[in-house]
């Protein structure tokens, strides 16, 4: 459970730091816009694609804070059977007492 936690963590952060190297405008040509005449080429932010943007961010977020808590719960588990306190069980294939 511990190395499940540790994977999310670091797919978290990665989603995370990813989702602010997203190209978030687009580039218009016009260059002639009514009312204020000819105006250079520029980029325009995209509302989709901050929406985007901001999924990425929270889901990074969200896979961050599940593998915080299944790192620690993993954590309790072995300091548990270490101190005597719980039994193994076995749930889990790649579970083991030795952990």
């Amino acid at each position: 459970m511990r190395g499940i936690g540790w994977s999310l963590i670091v797919l978290g952060v990665g989603l995370a730091l990813w989702s602010f190297a997203v190209t978030t405008t687009v580039h218009t040509d016009a260059t002639y816009l009514a009312g204020l005449g000819y105006q250079e080429a520029k980029d325009t932010y995209n509302l989709g694609l901050l929406q985007q943007q901001m999924m990425m961010l929270h889901s990074g977020i969200g896979l961050f804070i599940a593998g915080t808590i299944a790192a620690c719960v993993g954590d309790l588990r072995v300091a548990m059977r270490r101190a005597g306190s719980a039994r193994y069980d076995g749930f889990l294939e790649t579970d083991s007492p030795s952990e």
